[in-house]
Order: C-alpha cells, then structure tokens, then sequence
C-alpha cells in the first residue's frame, strides 16, 4: 500500500483549494466529456432524420470519441493531502452594503434648495430606505456564503471519512470514493452500465456494454449526387469496431480506478447481449475479462487506438472473431471475482 501512496502526485489546479472544489472540478471534467459524446449522438440522429450532409462529419467526429475513450489521462488522487486539509471555517458576516448606506446617511449636507424645496426630508427617507435595503443584501450575501459553508463542510466531512478509509485499504470507503467521484461516467452511455466489488487491495468492475445503442452499425458517406447515404456496415468492420470500444473501455475504468484508488491491480468484466441459440433471446454474456497491473498500464502509449492490442500486455481473455463477433467466456476468476466483496 505504501509504495502507491508515496507514487501519488497531487492534483494540481487553480480550484484545487478545497475539497468541495476539487470535486466540483473533477465532476466538470466528467460531465464535458460524458456530455460531449451524447451530443454528438443526439447530433447524428437530428442530422439523419433530416438527411444533412452535416452527419457524415457528426458521424466520424463521434466514432472517433468510441475509439479514443482510453485516451483521456487523470492525475492520480493523493488521499494523504485530503486528509490533511484543514476543515472549511465559518464565515463571518459582514455588513459592508449597510456601513455604505450609513456612511452615505451620515454625510449627506442638504443644500439651501434642499431646505427651501423640503427635499432634505425626502432624501433622508431615501436614505434609510436604502440603509434597510443594505441590510437585507448584506444578509442575503451571508445566507449564501453560509448555504455554501454548510454544503462544503458537508463534503469535507465525507471526504475526511473516506480519505482515513482508503488508507486502510476499507473496501466500503473505495466504494464510496467511486460513488462520489463518479468515474466510469463516461462508459455508463445510453443504457450502459457498472456494477463494481471492492476488496482490501483489488476492486472488480462489470461493464454492461449496450452495444445496439453505443456503437453505430452503419456507415455515413456523401452520395455522388451530394445527399446523405448510409450504408449497412460489414460484420469484420462492425466487431472490429465494437472490439476497440470494448477494449477501450476496459481500459478506460482501469485507468480511472488506478487514478482514484491506491489498488495494485482490478479485474474488468465487458459483458454483452449475446443471442442464445438453445433459449432464443439475447443474454448478458461475458466478452472480456482482464486483470490489470498498475505498474504494467502505466508503461503503456495510449496514443493509440489498437485497445485490442492494448490488452494483450495483460492476462486477459476474449475470443472473438472478425465475422463472427465476440463469443460468451468464463471470466478471469468467475463473475466477480474470488474474497468477501463489499
């Protein structure tokens, strides 16, 4: 455990002075990304429907996303620094707006046409008026300061409980740190979804992949006479595309979960819709299965786009093949994985 810990860098960024901050920064980063993909979907559906040359452009700009999702890189979290960083204080009010109004109150000279127009008395009623407006923005400004104290203090306190537990390598507190962090968001798309199990020094992650929706079977293209076409794409080039995305994935959550916890290694578990032959309906299937070693994907270039290629620097297991697609396998080490899971 140590050797990770003292391997860790701190986040460095502007919003990084405070926890509530940096969960907000890190929550940003996670919903421009995720929110980026789905408008591109969004996009492409609108574009086809009206038949737009505009998708073909849409539709290669959002495949591309499907096969760089490894790609974004995280600073490790430094769980120590958390730990250390001092409890939000209370904020004081303060009653600027109200020593402005009084000062402006205490200083008004009414000229002679004041007296003689008896404006004097009308503007000293103003400015009252406007004593008690300040007072009431001065306390609105320390309501708010107040609700924001409050709501961070709020996250300090998880994040200290969570921090001390991630330490001591508690499975319950890497749970949380990924419920509060939320950082498989990006692979949980249109129906996509993770189920994780959290050990003492490993954690498990399956990976419900909703290909039918996520990876387009088709191809966009310009006709010769300038309209929109699309193309039924061939079964090699859509599982060798549903291949790189499954791949990339998988090693996106690793990537993830090495950036937020202090493990040395995490199995993921892809799982697809498979047609059963026997039963006749889809079921959940086991496509891949990989254990990843933090030192091992840390050497990695993931510059490229070969996921497929990617996993093979790790003991994994996937068959598949280019007209047949994947074929359902027994994971690694069976569902999710061997212990006393969380």
């Amino acid at each position: 455990m140590l050797k990770y810990l003292k391997s860790m860098t701190t986040v460095n960024s502007p919003m990084h002075s405070s926890i509530a901050s940096y969960k907000t920064l890190v929550m940003k980063i996670h919903q421009n990304s995720t929110e980026s993909v789905k408008l591109l979907h969004l996009r492409l559906k609108q574009q086809k429907r009206s038949n737009s040359i505009n998708a073909v452009s849409t539709y290669n700009e959002y495949i591309q996303s499907l096969l760089s999702i490894h790609k974004e890189n995280k600073e490790v979290i430094n769980w120590e620094v958390f730990l250390r960083e001092p409890q939000p204080k209370l904020p004081v009010k303060e009653m600027n707006k109200q020593f402005e109004a009084e000062y402006n109150y205490q200083t008004y000279e009414p000229t002679l046409l004041d007296y003689l127009t008896l404006q004097h008395k009308k503007k000293i009623r103003e400015f009252l008026d406007k004593i008690e407006l300040a007072k009431q923005e001065d306390d609105l400004i320390y309501n708010a300061a107040l609700k924001a104290y409050r709501s961070e203090a709020q996250d300090w306190k998880k994040i200290q409980v969570i921090a001390r537990g991630v330490i001591e390598e508690d499975p319950l507190a890497y749970k949380s740190a990924i419920d509060l962090f939320e950082p498989f968001a990006a692979v949980s798309l249109f129906g996509s979804k993770t189920i994780g199990k959290f050990f003492s020094d490993h954690i498990t992650v399956n990976l419900y992949v909703n290909a039918n929706t996520v990876v387009p079977d088709y191809v966009l293209s310009i006709s010769a006479d300038h309209t929109l076409s699309a193309v039924k794409m061939s079964m090699p080039a859509y599982h060798q595309l549903l291949q790189n995305y499954i791949c990339g994935c998988a090693l996106k959550i690793a990537r993830e979960s090495f950036a937020l916890l202090p493990i040395g290694y995490m199995i993921v578990n892809v799982l697809l819709d498979l047609f059963n032959t026997t039963t006749g309906f889809a079921e959940a299937k086991v496509v891949l299965s990989a254990r990843f070693e933090r030192e091992q994907l840390d050497k990695l270039d993931f510059g490229t786009v070969d996921c497929p290629q990617l996993i093979t620097n790790f003991i994994h297991r996937m068959e598949f093949t280019k007209n047949d697609g994947f074929v359902g396998i027994t994971a690694i080490v069976g569902e999710y994985d061997q212990g006393s899971p969380v």
